[in-house]
């Protein structure tokens, strides 16, 4: 999960490009399914489930009090958990 974070963070500050994260996670996938070969319909049906539509890795901007516009939202935002906190 931390890489998956840190390829993340990296692509949202344009550091990596989506092509050398595509490649890492194709080698890593190789890699696992040499040592895991049953695991491979697995594998297949990750790959399928795959959305066919890029998605945009960016920042999101939040001021005063307001609504939500072309995704950024201008008004206070609260946020609570489940266990209160």
């Amino acid at each position: 999960m931390q890489m998956l974070n840190e390829h993340a963070e990296a692509l949202s500050r344009r550091e990596i490009t989506e092509r050398a994260v595509t490649d890492n996670w194709t080698e890593l996938f190789a890699a696992f399914l040499g040592a895991h070969t049953d695991a491979r319909a697995d594998i297949e049906e990750l790959a399928s489930a795959a959305p066919n539509r890029a998605n945009t890795i960016g920042s999101q901007n939040n001021y005063s009090s307001g609504v939500f516009i072309g995704n950024n939202h201008y008004g206070e935002i609260n946020i609570s958990t489940r266990n209160g906190g």
